[in-house]
């Protein structure tokens, strides 16, 4: 799935504590934007996905993760057990 595809079929959710005009998706790993991936995560863990990065390649995969994460990304559209099925074929 391509980057493009996964925004149209998920739909993360505009970060608010962006102060840019960009339109900013990604939650960072520390403080409050944090705190608000952990308030979400307790509510629907299936909404957040973690941007990691693995020998310099980044990829978005679903849940919350802590090792080499960059950032966090919380979606209108939960993810489900048929995506994980997939990601571990």
């Amino acid at each position: 799935m391509t980057f493009h595809d996964w925004l149209n079929k998920y739909r993360p959710i505009l970060n608010p504590y962006c102060n840019t005009r960009l339109n900013v998706r990604m939650f960072e790993t520390y403080g409050e934007e944090l705190d608000h991936v952990h308030k979400v995560r307790e509510n629907n863990k299936r909404s957040v996905w973690t941007l990691v990065d693995s020998n310099s390649i980044s990829t978005i995969i679903p849940g919350y993760h802590h090792i080499n994460r960059l950032g966090y990304f919380i979606t209108e559209v939960t993810w489900d057990d048929e995506l994980l099925s997939v990601l571990l074929d």
